[in-house]
Formats: structure tokens, C-alpha cells, sequence
């Protein structure tokens, strides 16, 4: 399971994008997610003046915590250190990301898409600062198959930057990217200074969430 963070009052930006996609995952696959609720916790030595902005940083960034006593935390968590001195409940959750993958797959291909299995993107080809086409290679046999696209999305994940990389792009120095996470590439091209930078969704100070 991975939880869904309702969002870090201390980033405004991130904890307001957090939260919205907190609801709109809640909304679109609740099957999928375990509504099981968070604790913010602070314990003795803690920055007192932090805590007590708390409320009003959450407030701000539209995210409801809920002031609860270091009694009434430990009631709901008996595994919380005897050091609490302030608690706020959120609306976190944990979500079956395997089954969310497999639920998106088959929403895909009741849409008309089609799923290509064992199969490691080897190469892109581009023109004029855009990617025209995926190289990808069959693990199983050794064959190659080309597949023409107009916008790709790295989504690879832990191999993220590796993928990045057969586009002449290093995410690690990408000013779109944030905490070594990249959402879309709407346009990759190699390292030219002459050619367009590869683009994101979101702002560029905080492209992922």
C-alpha cells in the first residue's frame, strides 16, 4: 500500500496540489483506496511557533486538520510516543497502487488503447526538437517495434531518469522536475542548445506532486 499525503502545510504550493489530488483519486477509484485518515503529530521539543501556525497554514491551503488533544491521538495511534504535545487529524489515505495500475490498464483498453507487454523502451527518434516516434524492444523475442506518437509520458518510475536519458535528457538538472520526478514530457529533444527545452506539467518551480 502507499499513502496518499494529504498534503505538508509547510510547502503551500505542493500541500494544496497534494490535497486536490488526494480527493481526486478518492473520487475516481475509491475501490482502490482505504480511507484511513493521518496524524500530524509534534512532540516535546518540537517548534512551538510551527505548531501553533498549523491550523491556519492547512487552512490556507484548503486542507482540513482537525486539533485533537495528545490523548485523543494516542487513542487512535496506542503506538505514539508519550512526548506528544499536539496532534491534527487529516484526510491522508492508502491506496493499492498495483490495483489502480491494473484498473487504469483496463480503462485504457476499453478506450481503444492497446497494451504492449514486455516491452523496454530502447530509443527515440526525433526531428526538430520533438520525439516522432518509440523504439521499443520485445524482452522475450529481441524484436523491435516503432510507434508513432505526438505527446510521450514517462512514467516509468524508479527507471524514470534512465528512459529521460535515450532523449539526451538529464531530469536531474531539469528545472521541470522536483524530488527526482517528472510527470509528462510533452516535448523532449537532445542535449542542443539550439532546440526546445523539454517541457512539463505544472509550474516550474514544482512540476510533480
Amino acid at each position: 500500500m502507499i499513502v496518499i499525503d494529504g498534503g505538508s502545510a509547510s510547502d503551500p504550493a505542493a500541500a494544496a496540489e497534494c490535497h486536490r489530488e488526494n480527493l481526486l483519486l478518492k473520487k475516481l477509484a475509491p475501490h482502490c483506496i482505504e480511507d484511513t485518515g493521518g496524524l500530524f503529530v509534534a512532540v516535546a521539543g518540537d517548534d512551538e511557533a510551527y505548531i501553533a501556525d498549523f491550523p491556519q497554514m492547512c487552512s490556507a491551503c484548503g486542507i482540513p486538520a482537525r486539533p485533537l488533544t495528545p490523548t485523543e491521538a494516542r487513542e487512535m495511534e496506542p503506538a505514539l510516543s508519550d512526548r506528544v504535545i499536539a496532534a491534527f487529524a487529516v484526510d491522508d489515505a492508502a491506496i493499492d497502487p498495483f490495483k489502480l495500475s491494473l484498473d487504469n490498464m483496463a480503462a485504457a483498453l476499453q478506450n481503444g488503447s492497446h497494451l504492449l507487454r514486455f516491452s523496454q523502451v530502447v530509443g527515440f527518434e526525433t526531428h526538430a526538437g520533438r520525439i516522432r516516434s518509440v523504439r521499443l524492444r520485445n524482452t522475450l523475442t529481441g524484436r523491435e517495434t516503432i510507434v508513432r506518437a505526438d505527446v510521450v509520458v514517462n512514467a516509468a518510475g524508479a527507471w524514470a531518469g534512465q528512459v529521460a536519458a535515450l532523449a539526451g535528457i538529464d531530469i536531474r538538472r531539469c528545472p521541470y522536475c522536483h524530488q527526482g520526478r517528472l510527470r509528462v514530457f510533452m516535448t523532449l529533444a537532445p542535449n542542443n542548445p539550439d532546440q526546445p527545452h523539454p517541457k512539463a506539467t505544472g509550474p516550474p518551480d514544482r512540476a510533480a506532486a
